[in-house]
């Protein structure tokens, strides 16, 4: 089905009832903050070094860092519609609402899915317990580096965010 709607370039769009879950998932994460929880990847380092806080204002940091730290995918690229048909699982995962995600990178995903930016993937790489942290790296707008491709193109995507990111990319065909 997945891989249905990618290759159709089936549009995307998020429900109230999504925008709503995404929102009070973030809206908690948000309030644990606040009330200085420990959270482990949100104030804690992960793995060994669990016992280590991390000051709040050093979160995105640490999930940079721990993108960076496992961004490293070889091989060639993978095709289109299954980077589509990847990027249209996440969308689907994230919008169950348990991963705080916010709601603004939510849209962003789905804008680049809808505008057919396809991100170049490379096919092999690791797998940490939160999934293929070293491909998700490539689908995320600001990968540590970028959206490589053959046919270097660049955007700022996408152009209705608040924070435009430069980005080397692929285009599919227009759906």
């Amino acid at each position: 089905m997945l891989e249905d709607a990618a290759r159709r370039r089936t549009r995307v769009e998020l429900s109230e009832p999504v925008r709503a879950r995404v929102r009070a998932s973030r809206d908690v994460l948000e309030r644990f903050v606040q009330e200085e929880r420990v959270i482990y990847g949100v104030n804690t380092s992960m793995g060994g070094f669990v016992d280590h806080l991390v000051p709040v204002a050093q979160a995105r940091r640490l999930q940079e860092n721990l993108i960076n730290a496992v961004a490293t995918n070889v091989g060639a690229y993978l095709d289109d519609t299954t980077v589509r048909a990847i990027m249209l699982s996440r969308v689907v995962s994230l919008s169950r609402g348990n991963s705080a995600i916010t709601p603004a990178d939510l849209e962003r995903l789905v804008e680049v899915y809808n505008a057919g930016i396809v991100p170049c993937v490379p096919e092999k790489g690791s797998l940490g317990t939160s999934g293929d942290l070293g491909g998700a790296d490539g689908l995320r707008p600001t990968g540590s580096a970028g959206w490589p491709s053959q046919k270097r193109q660049s955007v700022a995507v996408p152009p209705s965010s608040s924070r435009p990111v430069r980005a080397e990319y692929r285009v599919c065909a227009a759906p």
